[in-house]
């Protein structure tokens, strides 16, 4: 009956979407561009490595890894302010990746910065969990692109989990994220034993939050004798996760690691009311009133009514509105790599912030310009 369910479910999404739930940076549009290097951990087993996909889709032990990707520097609404990560001319088109080059991991530490052997630095890490129904080169690209429009001037590291990167296969994804959780832990540990001074950002999506949350779960666990701060920033967007179980039990373990923990959200998530019909339960990517009163452990900022179906072919799920422009400035304003003010606001009394488009220009307007 339950998979009759999730069946009947999935099939419903799929006639609405056409496509993936999760925005698939390698079919970017074409336009200038450069190249950006990034890391990456995986979890999956390999392929061959002249030819895409470089991974597949099975479980396999942890690996890592340097990769270049084609970012696109089309400028986009309220970028202007930031400071552009290094990047080179030329190279692979926007969304597209590059053979990757093996590192162990005490290179792979070295390489990425995450080591302090040169002497301590304030320069951020971002880790990026991409979702469910997500290849391993969309997962790669996403992540380049994310830390590009993001100005993040630190390293990026990409952990690819084996998603199966079908919509049908949302519960096999479902174990397999739960199969990736100690192999992130062990990451974040990586990292911030090799630079505790350095600051650790980390952007998860969709059913990625359910692997970020129980790797910070299971690092909170280890040191809840001797709590320490590990995490500068969690965002979590379209979280795929329990609400109950994530303000009742994931928050008070992993809060003592986290500087300051942000939810995007949004009433118009489809993937997410899917989700909530298979576990009938609410998703915490989701607005409601399951956000108690007066939260002031984590911040949610409600992004209902952003429509990315336009620019984003395969986003007509409202799934991932965090790729909006004015969205990824105000993550830029949690993470602190603008100047420019917050665009979302917090009316007094609200449980939460809220983002909203910005307004057209009228007619009037655009011929005085």
């Amino acid at each position: 009956m339950k998979e009759r369910l999730i069946s009947l479910a999935l099939l419903g999404l799929m006639v609405a979407a056409g496509g993936c739930s999760a925005l698939n940076r390698s079919a970017a549009p074409s336009g200038p561009r450069e190249v950006m290097s990034i890391y990456y951990c995986t979890d999956r087993d390999p392929v061959r490595a002249d030819k895409t996909p470089y991974f597949g889709s099975g479980r396999k032990d942890v690996r890592y890894g340097a990769i270049d990707v084609g970012v696109s520097t089309v400028q986009r609404a309220g970028e202007g302010a930031v400071q552009r990560p290094p990047v080179s001319p030329g190279g692979p088109g926007a969304g597209a990746i590059t053979a990757p080059r093996p590192l162990d991991k005490k290179a792979f530490l070295s390489a990425s910065g995450a080591h302090a052997a040169s002497g301590p630095t304030t320069r951020p890490i971002l880790v990026f969990v991409h979702g469910f129904n997500v290849a391993p080169d969309s997962a790669i690209a996403t992540t380049a692109q994310v830390a590009y429009d993001l100005g993040f001037t630190g390293d990026a590291i990409a952990f690819v989990w084996p998603s199966q990167g079908k919509l049908e296969r949302y519960w096999q994804d479902e174990e397999s994220a739960q199969w990736a959780v100690p192999h992130l832990a062990e990451l974040l540990q990586s990292i911030h034993d090799a630079a505790p001074d350095r600051p650790i950002d980390i952007v998860a999506h969709s059913m990625g939050t359910r692997v970020t949350c129980g790797a910070l779960q299971r690092l909170a666990c280890r040191t809840q004798d001797h709590p320490q701060r590990m995490i500068a920033h969690l965002v979590l967007a379209a979280a795929d996760i329990d609400a109950d179980i994530f303000k009742d039990q994931v928050v008070p373990e992993i809060r003592p690691l986290v500087g300051d923990i942000t939810l995007y959200a949004s009433k118009d998530d489809r993937a997410l009311q899917t989700s909530q019909d298979i576990h009938q339960w609410v998703r915490a990517g989701e607005t409601g009133n399951w956000m108690p009163p007066g939260e002031t452990r984590f911040q949610m900022v409600d992004c209902t009514g952003i429509d990315m179906s336009r620019s984003v072919g395969d986003n007509v799920l409202g799934h991932s509105y965090y790729d909006a422009a004015y969205v990824t400035q105000d993550i830029q304003s949690v993470l602190g790599t603008t100047t420019k003010p917050r665009p979302a606001t917090k009316p007094a009394g609200a449980s939460y912030w809220t983002v909203h488009p910005p307004k057209p220009a009228s007619p009037l307007r655009k011929l005085l310009r």
